[in-house]
C-alpha cells in the first residue's frame, strides 16, 4: 500500500534555494527527496539533525513566549533603550503576576 502524500509549502530567501538547489542537482537528489531526507533525520535523531544552539532570550521574548504559551493576551509592553522592560500596565493581571515573579 502506498503512503499518504502531503504537501509542505515554505517561503525562503531566494539565493538558498538556488545555492541548495545546485548541491542536490550535483548529488542527484531533488528538493522533494531533500525534504524527505531531512524529516526522517529529524524523527531519527528526535532533534535538528546538525548541531545548533538557540541564542539566550531577552526579556521581552521571554514574556511573550511565555505569555502565548499559558494563552495571556499581551496588549502592550514598553521597553527602555536597554530593551528591558519598563511598563506593562496595560498587561493582563496573570501577565503582571508572572513578570513580577520572573
Amino acid at each position: 500500500m502506498a503512503a499518504i502524500k502531503a504537501n509542505i509549502n515554505v517561503n525562503i530567501d531566494a539565493n538558498i534555494k538556488e545555492l541548495a538547489t545546485e548541491i542536490l542537482d550535483t548529488l542527484g537528489i531533488d528538493q522533494a527527496i531533500a525534504i524527505d531526507m531531512f524529516y526522517r533525520a529529524i524523527i531519527k535523531e528526535k532533534t535538528l539533525p546538525f548541531d545548533h544552539q538557540l541564542p539566550e532570550l531577552t526579556q521581552r521574548q521571554r514574556i511573550l513566549l511565555n505569555a502565548s504559551k499559558n494563552g495571556l493576551p499581551v496588549v502592550k509592553l514598553e521597553f527602555d533603550e536597554n530593551n528591558e522592560l519598563s511598563n506593562f500596565d496595560s498587561l493582563t493581571e496573570g501577565v503582571q503576576d508572572w513578570i513580577a515573579n520572573d
